[in-house]
């Protein structure tokens, strides 16, 4: 029996085998944790939509009549909500509440718009600072999303089939109020 010492010219070979597969086994783990985080999405990557928003336009029908609409989206553990309103001068014309929740593979947005049965749709992209959410089986809208345009600007909309057959989308451009 003898035992062979490991020569001089071989060992670097197997430290740089080693780090080869110590990386390789790295790099699986990271797109292992990646694709589990992508395919399971958490509340918090929505945390960029917590604040009250804001936006304000002119009524189209009553001329020069301001109309707010805000949402206050708040985290409360693992569910997001938010209070919107709708208000045309100082009359309350629309409320809604949302809720987000995780549920398996997909965020669930669930809607209680103010006179109206609850819709909920599910998220199909969620990006670094975007979130959409769809339900082809809702009249309108079939789609709600957000988008984070910078730090105190934010653009929501809602799309699905208009009157016509033809997409409509409205948009909502808001701005942080805190």
């Amino acid at each position: 029996f003898t035992s062979k010492q490991p020569s001089s010219e071989c060992y670097p070979e197997r430290m740089r085998a080693r780090h080869i597969l110590a990386l390789f086994a790295f790099c699986s783990v990271a797109l292992a944790a990646h694709l589990v985080f992508a395919a399971n999405p958490k509340i918090t990557q929505l945390q960029w939509l917590v604040g009250r928003w804001d936006s304000v336009s002119e009524a189209k029908r009553q001329g020069t009549t301001t109309v707010r609409v805000n949402e206050d989206w708040r985290l409360v553990g693992d569910t997001m909500s938010s209070m919107g309103v709708t208000l045309m001068g100082d009359s309350l014309i629309d409320a809604e509440s949302v809720y987000i929740r995780e549920m398996g593979s997909v965020l669930v947005y669930e809607a209680h718009p103010m006179g109206q049965r609850p819709a909920v749709f599910h998220s199909i992209k969620i990006g670094e600072k975007s979130v959409v959410f769809e339900n082809l089986a809702h009249d309108f809208p079939q789609r709600v999303a957000y988008e984070l345009v910078s730090d105190d600007s934010l653009l929501a909309w809602i799309e699905g089939p208009g009157k016509d057959g033809k997409t409509k989308r409205i948009q909502f451009p808001y701005r942080r109020v805190k």
